[in-house]
């Protein structure tokens, strides 16, 4: 199968169909296990953060 025929194409669709609906999460599973989404609680707002300073004193 060479690079760029009508065969090829139409096996990378397949392809990235296939990666599409296989990697596909269930949004319910966000609600039921309280999973975060990167640093947003469940109502989409950002969570706080700070700063720490760590001071290192050598003896």
């Amino acid at each position: 199968m060479d690079k760029g025929s009508v065969d090829y194409n139409k096996t990378i669709e397949e392809l990235v169909e296939f990666c599409k609906d296989s990697g596909r999460i269930d949004q319910n599973l966000y609600v039921t296990y309280d999973v975060k989404r990167g640093l947003r609680d469940s109502n989409g707002r950002g969570v706080l953060t700070g700063l720490t300073e760590i001071l290192l004193h050598m003896m």
